[in-house]
């Protein structure tokens, strides 16, 4: 009987710790994305790679076409995705 108590105590106090770190996680990320709410992001953070895959991604698709490098140059669309690119991962 005693036992059986320690088991659920355990277990109870097991998923009260876990809920509360998942909601501490939750509430930095909440805080982060607010401190950097309609700050614009530095164009160097913008991970050059990535786009250039999603840029590459897009050839089969007809849709590369649409859009010539000078276009995109002229409308400084570099830091038009880096404003607005605000992804967090984690």
């Amino acid at each position: 009987m005693i036992a059986e108590s320690l088991i659920a105590v355990a277990l109870f106090v097991g998923t009260a710790v876990g809920v509360w770190q998942k909601v501490r996680a939750r509430r930095a990320s909440l805080t982060a994305v607010r401190a950097d709410w309609g700050r614009v992001r530095s164009i160097e953070r913008l991970d050059d790679h990535t786009a250039d895959e999603a840029w590459l991604a897009l050839d089969g698709a007809g849709v590369r076409d649409a859009l010539d490098e000078r276009t995109w140059a002229d409308l400084d669309l570099d830091r038009v995705l880096a404003s607005i690119d605000h992804t967090r991962t984690g």
